[in-house]
Order: C-alpha cells, then structure tokens, then sequence
C-alpha cells in the first residue's frame, strides 16, 4: 500500500505541476509504461482496468493543453514540416490496408496503436511552446520514471524478464508479467535525459544523485534482458553527450571516456548482479537473433520486389506481414518493413523524416551555441530520437513507433520555435540601435542648435 500511497502523490503533484508548467505533462507521457507497471504492481485495480492509468496521462495531456489555450498561448504555433510528414506517412499507411491481403489483420494493428499516435504525434509536441519547457518535462520524466524504475528494481517480484504483474496468466499457467522491452524503454529515456543533464542544470546534489538514477535505470534495462534498448541508450548518450559541451578538445575528449568507462563498470555490475540471462547477452545469441530480424526483413522486401510495379511504387499495403501467406507476423525491422509495405513512396516519405528532424537538431544546437542549458535540454530530444531509431531496427511496426516520431516532431517544433524566438530577439535588438541612433541624433541636433545660437 505504500507503494499505491507514493504514487497517487506523484500523480497529484504532477496535475498540480502541470497546471503550472503544462510540458510536465509530456515527462509522464514518456514515462507511461514505467509508471503503468508501478500502480500494477500496487493495487490490483489497476490490473482489472490496465488502460485506468492510460486515461490519468492522457487526462494530464488535455490538461496542460488546456492550460495553454486558457492562457491564451497559440497551440499550433510551431507545429512544422516534420510533423506534416510524420502524419502524411501514417495516412498513407491508413490508405494502403485497403489492398493489403489481410485488411483484418492491420486494422486491428492500427486501431491499438491509435490512442498512442494521437497523443504522441499529435496531442503531446504542441505541449512545447520554448525550449525552456522541455526541462519541464525532463524533470518529470527523471522524478515519475526514474522513481518507477527505483519501485520495480528493489521491490518487484521479477519473472524471467519482466516484473511480475499479480492476477494475470502466462501462457504456461504461471503469473504473467510486464512487457520487459517497454519497461527497458522507459528506463532508457531516464538514463540519457539524467545522462545528459536535460533537468537541474545548476544543481551541485543533482550533478551527483543523476549517477545514482543512471545506474538504477541501466540495471532494469540489463533485468529485462533488453539488449537493443541498452545499445541505443548507450550510443544516443555517447554520440550527443560531446554536444552538450561549448567547446571539444582533450578535456571534452577525456571526460567521455570516463563517462564510458562509468557506463561499462555500472552495466558489468548489473549483469553480475541482477541478471541470470549470460546467455542472451552472449555474442553468439546476439548474433543469431539479429541474423533471424534481418532474415524477415529481406523475407519482406524479396516479396515486395516480386510482386507487380504497381506494388513497388504503392507497397504490400500496411500489416501485409501478419498475413501467415508472407510472414505471419511484423518483421521487426520497421525501415524493411516501410520500404515492403508502403512502397517507394512510404520509404521516402520516412527518409525525409529522419534527415529533416536530423538537420533540425544539429540546427537548433548551433543556434544555442552559448546557451549550455538550452543545448543540454535539445540533446536530450536528440538522444532520444538516436535511441528510439535504433528500437526500429530491432522491434516494432511502423504505427507501434510512436515514440520514434514523437521525437522527431519535436525536434522540428523545436527549430521553428527557435527561429522565431531568434527573429523577435533580432527584431528588439534592431529596435534597441534604432532607438539608441535617434536619441544620439537628437542629441547631436540640439547640440549644434546651442552652437549656433548667439
């Protein structure tokens, strides 16, 4: 119960929280899965109606749009082409089940994902006005997912993989327990916004206690056995942490190899002491099972080049993979799986959205050159957006990648707002030396008057 007690805090604090600072909202969504499996774990009502906590984020989502509305903020300021082409793509996904062989089957895929896309890709960006909101949700991310991690690490009851979630069956008969690969994904997003200093930025306790959350999180992600979360984590951190810098040099140079080092201790020690799976993290498994993703991937793809040119240029249609006549199931490879399903004109359109949201990011930092914080806060998103790429190539479908083009809308939310911040700081400086030049004009007039004056 004490459990339960310290969540419904939580909850509340972040409805009050929210109503201050609207993006706080948008922490809880990114952490939805982390926080779903703590109240899972604490009350069984929770697992009766295990969509109650999906109704409470989405609820504080409304909320904090609502706050922006009321206080009269533009909401669709900034939405940008990024975002345009994110839902393009997603139509266009909707259109093709129409010829694809089993329209059951990817309607079914696509109704499920709805509520997620909807809240990600269109409801959860606009809750970003400044980049200054998004330490906002980054602390609540770090405070909400980082204390679900705490929760499920040190007093869950853990299955194989995945915490044990009471009064559910597995298929063998047994308690079943949480998705570990989602629960592996909220963790991650924990470690790189601690990782890379998104929230806190001036504060000493913090600069120490993030190392703490950092090695909590990363020892779920090693508990769930989820290798590809823990290889995107790591290399979203590693690539962007040097951005987060002024300047490079050796001591930039140094400091990231001790931040490698602290990363490679913290997860040996994880291994040795939470995980009972050598295994599955051994290179050979890794290997084979890599080898069966790209297998149904290029399964997909020799199908997709088979059929008529109509279907290279339009694609199989979405969910054409769960029909048991291809695969049976998606292929876990999401750029394969667009290129097969979608076609040409489905794997362009995602080419796009990766370079323009890439191009974006790398926009945004040069334009916050001097701000540490501010560069801090928008390698996080990109971080994250490295992260959730790398989840593409190893899980999910296409509509389940709603996280992936969350962040990529963000970013390009991000350097519209930027320019437009950037054009009115141009704009008051402008009329800053406009004014200055009138008042020395002014000056320089009557002081010629008085010498001419008898």
């Amino acid at each position: 119960m004490l459990g339960l007690a310290l969540l419904l805090v939580l909850l509340s604090a972040a409805c009050v929280a929210t109503i201050r600072a609207p993006a706080s909202a948008l922490g809880l969504f990114i952490g939805l899965f982390g926080i779903e499996q703590w109240a899972q774990i604490s009350h069984p009502v929770f697992v009766r109606h295990s969509v109650f906590m999906n109704f409470v984020i989405g609820g504080m989502l409304a909320l904090g749009l609502s706050v922006i509305v009321y206080r009269g903020r533009p909401l669709l300021r900034g939405y940008n082409g990024v975002g345009i082409l994110v839902l393009l793509l997603l139509v266009y996904a909707a259109v093709s089940m129409s010829w694809a062989p089993r329209t059951d089957l990817s309607m079914k895929a696509y109704v499920t994902a709805m509520p997620y896309l909807i809240s990600g890709v269109l409801l959860g960006p606009l809750l970003i006005n400044k980049t200054r909101d998004l330490e906002d949700a980054f602390k609540w991310l770090i405070i909400a997912g980082g204390g679900a991690c705490f929760v499920l690490l040190f007093f869950a009851e853990w299955g194989v993989r995945g915490v044990l979630i009471p009064g559910t069956l597995n298929s063998y008969g047994g308690t079943g327990s949480a998705n570990p690969l989602a629960t592996a994904q909220v963790a991650g997003y924990v470690v790189i916004a601690s990782a890379l200093g998104g929230a806190w930025k001036e504060s000493r306790f913090w600069a120490i206690a993030r190392w703490v959350v950092v090695a909590i999180c990363l020892a779920v992600i090693v508990r769930t056995g989820s290798r590809g979360q823990l290889i995107g984590t790591v290399t979203g951190c590693m690539i962007l942490w040097p951005l987060t810098q002024p300047k490079g040099g050796i001591r930039n140079a140094l400091t990231l190899a001790i931040i490698a080092l602290m990363f490679a201790l913290i997860i040996n020690l994880a291994l040795s002491q939470f995980s009972d799976q050598a295994a599955r993290w051994g290179g050979r498994r890794f290997a084979e099972e890599a080898q069966g993703r790209f297998h149904a991937g290029f399964h997909m793809v020799s199908h997709w080049w088979s059929a008529s040119g109509t279907a290279i240029l339009l694609g199989l249609g979405n969910g054409a993979s769960s029909d048991p006549r291809i695969l049976g199931a998606y292929p876990h490879m999401v750029p394969m799986e667009v290129l097969s399903e979608e076609g040409v004109i489905g794997v362009v359109m995602l080419i796009s959205i990766i370079y323009l949201a890439s191009e974006a990011g790398i926009k945004t930092l040069k334009a916050l050159r001097i701000d540490g914080g501010a560069r801090s806060r928008v390698a996080v998103v990109m971080a994250m957006f490295v992260a959730s790429f790398v989840l593409t190539c190893k899980q999910g479908s296409l509509v389940s990648s709603y996280d992936f083009f969350f962040f990529a809308i963000l970013l390009g939310r991000i350097w519209k707002l930027q320019r437009a911040e950037n054009s009115s700081d141009s704009v008051m400086k402008a009329a800053i030396v406009a004014r200055g030049t009138m008042a020395m004009f002014s000056i320089d007039r009557r002081s010629s008057d008085k010498a001419r004056s008898p």
